[in-house]
């Protein structure tokens, strides 16, 4: 038998669930950081007992009910009674203003062993799956856009204003999606099943640079935005190469090479007489820049940015990831794993790790061989990096199940089950995958 406790937890608002009570928010959203009346009015009615601002030159802790126009929260403090979330739209609102990461508490049941109850782990499983599923839609849409705006651009010998302001909107569209759930738009790219190279490369590139950013939790949303058009027009100079080598199935020449190499150069030209920001220029120009010299154009690693780097990053696990007619697809983490093996020499370690933190080293939507042969997706990260949530879709037999079985790996109850090894899901679910996902039932 267990017991039940109350424990505090870190987590992020998109994983609040009805029930648990948030105690402190540990970071300040841009919004408040010019306070004006809505936004006073907002901390008002959640009842704030004391936050850390700076007015004028000094710093002071208030009652949100003190606060003035102009204000700048620097802190909040923790809520005293904690907040409970009592329905859905009481996290969205949060998430609308931009809060990420909390404190709250959460009731569960603690095992003999001192884990925590497979029943707890799976409803929210369950609870994120559903926010997941109901941000697919609205993910594909955008990914349908970005292949409409991109593809046009592409087609253009000259990009025009209306290219960059279309742009622009698919980049905001992007941030905003990505703060109501950043996993949706990473399951779409794991399990798609086409080679819409160049124009899905580019939004997927970028919706994984934004992911991570997000994670990290520091960039504004109008610099969310700016740091999504580096990652969307990276490949822009690929337009002015031709057709015949961008298509050819096949590896180059070495004439052919050299032509490509170009494409970077040729981004940054584009991009620079559209007025379009210096760092997604720089993310543009410098994403095919190595630590060992090897990559182009020829500048030093330690003079490009951080954004630059990270997008090389990204760039690299597309390409691994995506079907092509002359090479074999990686599974997500497999190309994690190739991309680790090459940080020494072309990448930077630190963001490589921060990379894979981002998403877990058996990224949500990612297809495994479990032991006892069966095939599962994956569902969730698990307390153990490389014993994550899975649901099981295919028994020993091969035989597809209606109602997935749901197997905490971290959980000693199955500590006999293990991971195989990951597998490609075109080869298993051809171009079903997706759909598949979306209609998973776990019990």
């Amino acid at each position: 038998m267990g017991k039940v406790i109350e424990k505090k937890i870190e987590i992020l608002v998109e994983n609040l669930e009805k029930g648990m009570s948030i105690t402190c928010f540990l970071d300040v959203p841009q919004i408040f950081k010019k306070m004006d009346d809505v936004t006073i009015s907002f901390l008002k009615r959640i009842n704030f007992k004391k936050i850390k601002i700076r007015r004028f030159s000094k710093t002071l802790d208030i009652l949100a009910k003190d606060l003035m126009p102009y204000d700048e929260v620097l802190e909040f403090y923790p809520l005293n009674p904690p907040l409970v979330i009592n329905n859905q739209k009481t996290i969205d609102v949060f998430l609308q203003y931009g809060f990420k990461k909390i404190t709250a508490l959460v009731t569960e049941t603690v095992s003999n062993t001192n884990g925590r109850s497979l029943t707890i782990v799976m409803e929210e499983t369950k609870a994120n799956l559903n926010r997941i599923k109901d941000n697919i839609d609205n993910s594909r849409k955008i990914i349908d856009k970005g292949y409409e705006v991109l593809s046009d651009m592409f087609e253009q010998k000259q990009i025009s204003e209306k290219h960059i302001t279309g742009a622009k909107e698919l980049a905001r569209d992007m941030v905003v999606n990505i703060s109501k759930n950043s996993q949706a738009s990473m399951v779409l790219s794991i399990l798609k099943d086409h080679d819409e190279y160049t124009f899905r490369h580019c939004v997927d590139v970028a919706n994984q640079v934004i992911i991570v950013c997000n994670f990290m939790g520091d960039k504004s949303e109008k610099h969310l935005q700016i740091i999504s058009m580096g990652g969307l027009l990276h490949d822009i100079g690929k337009s002015m190469i031709p057709k015949e080598i961008i298509n050819k199935p096949g590896p180059l020449s070495d004439d052919e090479w050299a032509i490509m190499k170009k494409h970077p150069t040729y981004s940054a030209e584009i991009l620079s007489r559209q007025g379009v920001d210096d760092i997604a220029i720089d993310i543009a120009h410098f994403h095919h820049v190595k630590k060992n010299g090897k990559g182009y154009p020829q500048k030093a690693f330690s003079e490009i940015s951080d954004l630059a780097k990270l997008t090389a990053i990204s760039d690299v696990f597309q390409a691994l990831v995506t079907k092509r007619p002359y090479k074999m697809t990686d599974p997500p983490n497999i190309a994690l794993s190739k991309i680790r093996q090459w940080a020494s020499d072309d990448f930077d370690e630190r963001l490589v790790d921060l990379f894979i933190k981002s998403f877990g080293v058996y990224p949500i939507g990612s297809v495994v061989l479990l032991n006892d042969k069966r095939i599962a997706f994956v569902v969730g990260r698990g307390d153990e990096t490389t014993r994550p949530l899975v649901a099981v879709v295919v028994d020993e037999n091969r035989k597809f199940v209606r109602n997935s079985d749901f197997v905490d790996l971290s959980n000693p109850e199955f500590n006999e089950l293990k991971i195989v090894k990951p597998l490609d899901h075109r080869k298993i679910f051809k171009e079903k995958a997706a759909e598949l996902f979306m209609r998973l039932e776990l019990h």
